[in-house]
């Protein structure tokens, strides 16, 4: 999954850490300047405070995301807070179901909440009712989801089997979770096309949301 870090709009210093595998070994034969105990690498070698951080890739080593991952990251952002940043996006890759991996996530998110005063933002995906209050629990500030209006083009674009109704029933669940969501409208998603976009807007009118991204 992928984090972002911000301090201010107008952004001066922009560090990047790709594909962290915090449960890898370090290499050998990499120089020992860039390596850090506890294998938190490049988080770790941010000595002031960042405006954003771009954590890209993958934060865990596989599948099996361990206890020790989860921890320094975890502290990586601790750290962070204590140097002033203000909130956090946590975004990643989905799978066929529309789907983010949450459930190992929410120990950190959870622990971060009770530690810092880090705002967290979310990419969350598809979710049902038991995910939606799972991160309402874990203490996530903020959810964005990308609402599409016209089934045809969710199922050429986003390579899916379905139909939107998923969409709105991740809305019905986030609704019922309390939990404040910021849906994402793209115009012309159908290969430039307007189509489903009213549609898109309906369904988000059936709840109470502060705000709307158009892009």
């Amino acid at each position: 999954m992928d984090l972002f870090c911000r301090r201010s709009v107008a952004a001066r210093c922009c560090p990047h850490l790709c594909r962290a595998h915090l449960d890898s070994e370090p290499l050998s034969e990499l120089p020992q300047r860039l390596l850090e105990p506890g294998k938190l690498g490049g988080m770790a070698r941010i000595k002031q405070t960042a405006d954003f951080l771009l954590v890209a890739g993958d934060i865990y080593d596989g599948q099996d995301r361990s206890l020790r991952a989860q921890l320094r990251l975890r502290d990586g952002l601790v750290r962070l807070a204590e140097r002033g940043n203000l909130g956090v996006l946590i975004s990643g890759g989905c799978d066929r179901e529309g789907r983010l991996p949450w459930t190992p996530f929410l120990g950190a998110i959870r622990a971060v909440k009770q530690k810092t005063t880090l705002y967290i933002s979310i990419h969350c995906g598809l979710v049902d009712q038991e995910t939606a209050f799972s991160l309402k629990a874990a203490g996530v500030d903020q959810t964005l989801l990308d609402v599409i209006g016209d089934d045809e083009t969710y199922r050429d674009i986003y390579h899916v089997d379905f139909g939107v109704e998923r969409i709105a029933a991740s809305l019905d669940a986030l609704d019922k979770a309390r939990l404040p969501t910021v849906p994402h409208i793209v115009c012309g998603l159908y290969h430039g096309k307007m189509r489903g976009e009213r549609q898109a807007l309906a369904m988000i009118s059936r709840h109470d949301v502060k705000q709307v991204v158009i892009v």
